[in-house]
């Protein structure tokens, strides 16, 4: 078996992999425009006889880990043909996908699974799925009494703006507006690196509506929308992909917005926080709000443990030894010095000191992204204290408090998917 990246000859062969593993085959030759979305450099493949058996896409993203940006490698794309199954392909996939991200400076990872327990056998750890929410359109009604708005062509310059635009044509815009955000808005949003064809092809049938004041750019959302005429028994919809906003103001004027299509459209779809008090949000719903959990969790993991923990929010002055273990980077294991300084965290590895704590990958991919409390990670011995009959959480402890101001349970939210 081989493990390597692609040529550009090769691009066809990816789309026909990914065609059969999550599509419905037909035989048609790939546009040039499709083989542009295939970016030789994230692509690693294993060749068994000289013929391609699987492959595995890496996008390069940037992440908010607890408010902090961090580099991150978006694992997608993952298949292999069944004559090739149960012979190693993917293990050797992600193996190589881990070393490229150590060398390239990358420190998390975060993938959406087929089945969580696959990936689970490569150190990922489960988080929270998205909060999908289908809400009646008359319950966005409230916004349109107060918010005043008129559409951008009939409005001065020095007033509230709409503008609405192709999502496929606003790349730079749209990605610079969302790095401009406080980074900890949404902790676990992943701001795509894709390149221009990746872009156009993934939101080539999304819209962009931004709030501007003044001509500033305060919020944005990409959506798609379908008002024909609805088949017996459909609804008209408008699918909210993502919403970014730098103030409230500006949020109720994008849902205002949202509400004008209330005579073309029967229903909003939106992805939400899984701790979001979305009730709030709406007013006088004829309809039940519906509220389903994505059945696709997120599942994290990180690959350089000094690197993910650096800087990290580090509100409690202390000082805390971990003894990692990582079967798969081997880079991490060791004994790694965490330091509280100026309200965050250092890092120093020093093998030769005692540990106050041991840790599993997965141990301390649940404390980086707060997947999991304290006391359930000890419970699950993803985390062990050195005395076996002290293995619990005593809030009169120094160690404990110390961890638990540091690594508090948090939700993530990214609704990028990829």
């Amino acid at each position: 078996m081989e493990i390597r990246k692609i040529d550009l000859a090769e691009r066809d062969e990816i789309l026909r992999g990914d065609r059969y593993a999550y599509s419905q085959w037909f035989h048609q030759e790939f546009k040039v425009s499709q083989l542009g979305t295939i970016n030789p450099d994230d692509v690693f493949v294993a060749a068994i006889a000289g013929k391609i058996a699987a492959a595995l896409q890496n996008f390069r993203f940037r992440q908010s880990v607890r408010g902090i940006v961090k580099p991150m490698g978006g694992i997608g794309g993952v298949w292999t043909y069944p004559e090739y199954r149960n012979q190693g392909c993917v293990k050797n996939l992600i193996k190589a996908a881990f070393i490229e991200m150590k060398t390239k400076g990358i420190c998390v990872s975060m993938l959406q699974p087929f089945k969580e327990s696959f990936y689970a056998a490569f150190g990922y750890v489960t988080a929270n799925a998205n909060l999908e929410l289908k809400v009646p359109i008359q319950a966005l009604r409230h916004y349109l009494s107060q918010n005043s708005l008129s559409p951008a062509s009939s409005e001065p310059i020095d007033r509230w703006q709409w503008e609405r635009q192709p999502a496929s044509d606003l790349k730079d815009p749209i990605l610079a507006f969302i790095s401009s955000l406080p980074p900890q808005q949404h902790h676990g949003l992943a701001i795509p690196g894709l390149t221009y064809e990746q872009w156009c092809l993934w939101y080539r049938h999304k819209i962009c509506v931004s709030v501007k004041h003044n001509g500033e750019t305060l919020a944005i959302a990409l959506y798609s929308i379908d008002s024909r005429t609805a088949k017996e028994g459909g609804t008209r919809c408008i699918d909210i992909y993502a919403m970014f906003w730098k103030n409230l103001e500006a949020r109720d004027r994008l849902m205002a917005f949202f509400a004008n299509h209330r005579d073309q459209i029967d229903y909003v779809t939106m992805s939400v926080p899984a701790n979001s008090h979305f009730h709030t949000l709406f007013r006088d719903a004829p309809h039940p709000i519906e509220a389903i959990v994505s059945h696709q969790p997120w599942m994290v993991r990180v690959i350089d443990v000094s690197e993910a923990l650096r800087d990290l929010p580090a509100p409690a002055i202390g000082e805390v030894a971990i003894a990692v273990s990582d079967p798969l980077c081997a880079w991490n294991q060791g004994v790694f010095i965490l330091r509280s300084q100026e309200g965050k965290l250092s890092v120093t590895r020093s093998d030769n000191s005692q540990p106050d704590l041991e840790a599993t990958i997965e141990g301390i991919s649940s404390l980086v992204y707060g997947t999991l409390p304290l006391e359930e990670l000890l419970y699950k011995q993803c985390l062990k204290l050195p005395n076996p009959e002290s293995n619990s959480i005593d809030t009169s402890n120094e160690l404990s408090k110390v961890l638990l101001q540091w690594f508090p349970v948090v939700p993530i939210f990214n609704p990028f998917k990829f």
